[in-house]
């Protein structure tokens, strides 16, 4: 049996001569471009575009939902930060870490060192270059990622180990109670976390607005620590019902996802591999076509159409909480 998401993505984009659609709506005017042998010749180029249309309109909705609808939440959303807000509601204080690298003198006005650590660069003050630096995160970033304010756990992150992400749809009110619960509940069980949430109004509009990084191992421990809080938290209005597309869906707001351990987002990925098999079949007007050429992408992935939010040959950790996401057209 399909999951029920699937022929409801296949049906959503098709071609309107050499224009991209979303439901019928033109999106990308004039996008096509042809060989002489009648194949796409920017195939590249549309599994971007593809991909975009997805992750925008199917992952960050929860369900497919037409572009107008879309365009009409963003704009009702305010648009100021509240960065400011959720770090002064994050209960953490900062770590001290070990093994920072001297990489040289910062090229900033203000002065200092740049360290290195695991990919992350960092200015200090000051830094001898002959040995190991031991450096004092602070418990929040600004910039780590574009349009979210991040806390840090007060305890080393361990690069090293495979990651879970837990998904939090988040309320435009709930931003600043929601950074305040977690951050102080996984720094007093010493937890290990990076928690993310929009610092903006308009990020607002997706149902990924919050999302928590933690190591694989200690789902049992989080969930257990942090479900009866959430499900609290909803009842005050905090969350809000939907989840994001492809992700097992835990509680109402509340949902789960392996990392895909690349670097890339989980959506992107894998709405990235869903874009793969839509352009392979995007001159056909036969449905079941585009719908086996999603599934083929899925099977050159090694993942699962049924448990998309899984990595290849990864045991489901999340079985025993999974409930039935919301996939229908909207």
């Amino acid at each position: 049996m399909e999951p029920p998401w699937l022929s409801a993505v296949a049906a959503a984009v098709t071609l309107r001569g050499p224009s991209l659609c979303w439901f019928d709506e033109v999106v990308a005017p004039e996008m096509l471009r042809y060989t002489d042998d009648g194949s796409i010749l920017n195939q590249s180029e549309l599994v971007d575009t593809v991909t975009g249309l997805l992750y925008k309109l199917f992952y960050c909705a929860g369900a497919p939902v037409l572009w107008g609808s879309y365009n009409s939440r963003l704009s009702a959303m305010p648009a100021a930060s509240i960065a400011d807000l959720l770090h002064a509601a994050n209960a953490g204080r900062g770590r001290r870490e070990a093994d920072w690298r001297y990489v040289g003198p910062a090229t900033s006005p203000d002065g200092g060192t740049v360290v290195e650590k695991d990919g992350l660069r960092v200015t200090v003050p000051e830094a001898p270059p002959t040995r190991p630096v031991v450096v004092t995160l602070p418990h929040g970033s600004f910039g780590r990622s574009q349009g979210f304010y991040v806390a840090h756990s007060d305890v080393p992150f361990p690069m090293d180990a495979p990651l879970s992400r837990l998904y939090l749809n988040v309320s435009y009110p709930g931003a600043g109670p929601m950074m305040q619960l977690v951050t102080t509940l996984l720094n007093e069980r010493r937890l290990p976390f990076d928690f993310k949430v929009a610092n903006a109004g308009t990020g607002f509009n997706r149902c990924d607005s919050a999302v928590l990084y933690f190591p694989r191992r200690n789902l049992p421990t989080l969930l257990e620590l942090l479900l009866p809080r959430l499900l609290e938290a909803g009842r005050r209005g905090y969350l809000r019902d939907v989840t994001p597309a492809l992700t097992c869906r835990l509680t109402s707001g509340v949902a789960a996802a392996d990392d895909p351990e690349n670097g890339d987002s989980f959506g992107h990925h894998r709405c990235q591999v869903i874009a793969h098999g839509i352009v392979a079949a995007l001159t056909s007007d036969n449905p079941a076509l585009k719908v086996r050429a999603i599934q083929a992408a899925f099977t050159r992935a090694a993942l699962d159409l049924h448990r998309p939010y899984l990595n290849a040959s990864t045991t489901d950790p999340y079985a025993h909480h999974c409930q039935q996401s919301v996939t229908h057209p909207a």
